[in-house]
């Protein structure tokens, strides 16, 4: 995997208020990492810290049509239970802007190719995801 390059410099737009409502197809799976996933001060594992989750999202109808890629891990913050989201690639300049600015998400842009059931995710350092 190409490392990701953190919030990179992209112009600024509007974005549209919320609530978004969005529909779409979703794919999520937990897989195992060689390294644990590291967390900023303050979050602690909940469970394995090898543990990563991705998520795969089309959103095909609704307030902005995008497809995103995320990474994350289950955490906890004090007795908070949640998603620490590390790193998240979409293919809307709306919905970097929106994500950054209503929920302080990592939001970068990505190519998104798909081939039937299989996709390939890309930014401007290479190959994200296959």
């Amino acid at each position: 995997m190409a490392q990701p390059n953190r919030l990179q410099d992209v112009e600024e737009i509007a974005y549209p208020a919320p609530p978004w409502k969005m529909g779409g197809q979703l794919w999520m799976g937990m897989f195992k990492t060689d390294i644990p996933v590291e967390l900023p001060d303050g979050l602690k594992h909940l469970g394995d810290p090898h543990s990563l989750i991705v998520v795969l999202v089309r959103y095909l109808e609704g307030t902005l049509r995008y497809d995103e890629l995320a990474f994350g891990t289950l955490t906890r913050l004090g007795p908070h239970i949640g998603i620490y989201v590390d790193y998240i690639w979409v293919t809307n300049l709306a919905s970097v802007w929106g994500g950054r600015r209503i929920w302080g998400l990592p939001k970068n842009l990505a190519e998104f190719q798909w081939d039937n059931s299989t996709v390939s995710v890309s930014d401007e350092q290479g190959t994200i995801a296959t």
